[in-house]
């Protein structure tokens, strides 16, 4: 269970991937119909497999089976997600088309079975036209005018390996320095991580370091302490945003009593810090 980077390779017109931590890789076999994890492509010799055609395996709907003791079982909890890039940058031409050597976002648009990217900074497009078997780059999706164009059907326009041809006036011309590539984006930029959680910027992601008491993707969720962390004998848990209370079941207190007596070294988890109340104890994190 790890990332797997896309290579240059296509088997049975679907892409394949390298594990980045193991000699695996993940690809589609046409005889059983069947994405597998393996160390050799193009054969059945797989731990890790699941029985669906889709082009690429973040549409994957089967349920993965992983091979305990030579015995197929299925898992339906592990799942295939992919990091999709978010801005291709085209550059490589100052002379023609240099208008269309910008960036291109990302949108939810689908075409010809393949991503849709907007242009930032004209009304262009970047899309698949299959009639042609082209990418293509126009202000019109879906339509064979283009200034733009490359005979390649691989999923993404980053993984073109056709030379560009760019239109010239009268006809296309090929730049073989014209190249589509995925922007490096700083993920962290927007600031997603919330309540004090520092952002960590990865390809095309971003990973949160929450900040004590709160949990989430983006640190959206508060930690309900009272599940993880226990009070004293005679106490009732009462978990607040960032910290809990621990409440004397006894309603009163006698008057002569010191409250600041109910802090002890065991009063609260390690890593928080006692405080006394007037009918308890609250633990606050030192961190």
């Amino acid at each position: 269970m790890t990332s797997y980077t896309l290579t240059h390779q296509i088997l049975e017109g679907r892409p394949v991937y390298a594990s980045d931590t193991t000699a695996d890789f993940l690809y589609f076999y046409e005889p059983y119909g069947q994405w597998i994890v393996g160390p050799s492509v193009g054969t059945d010799h797989g731990w890790l497999y699941v029985t669906d055609s889709a082009m690429s395996p973040d549409k994957i709907q089967g349920t993965w089976k992983v091979s305990v003791d030579h015995v197929p079982t299925s898992f339906p909890s592990v799942q295939a997600t992919c990091a999709e890039c978010r801005q291709i940058t085209i550059s490589g031409s100052i002379h023609f088309q240099e208008s269309r050597m910008t960036t291109y976002s990302l949108t939810s648009q689908i075409h010809n079975g393949r991503p849709v990217y907007s242009s930032d900074t004209r009304s262009d497009y970047i899309y698949y036209y299959a009639p042609y078997e082209e990418w293509m780059v126009g202000d019109n999706l879906g339509s064979s005018y283009r200034g733009l164009t490359a005979v390649d059907s691989h999923l993404y326009p980053e993984q073109v390996e056709a030379v560009w041809k760019l239109w010239d006036g009268s006809l296309f011309v090929p730049f073989p320095r014209v190249e589509a590539r995925c922007t490096d984006i700083d993920d962290c930029a927007s600031s997603p991580c919330q309540h004090g959680g520092i952002c960590t910027d990865l390809h095309n992601s971003y990973s949160c370091t929450c900040a004590a008491g709160w949990e989430g993707d983006n640190c959206e969720l508060d930690t309900n302490e009272c599940e993880t962390n226990a009070c004293n004998t005679g106490y009732t848990c009462v978990n607040h945003i960032g910290y809990y209370v621990c409440l004397s079941e006894v309603l009163n207190h006698s008057k002569g009593q010191n409250v600041r007596s109910i802090c002890g070294p065991e009063s609260c988890a390690d890593g928080w810090t006692c405080e006394a109340r007037e009918r308890g104890y609250a633990c606050l994190s030192s961190q």
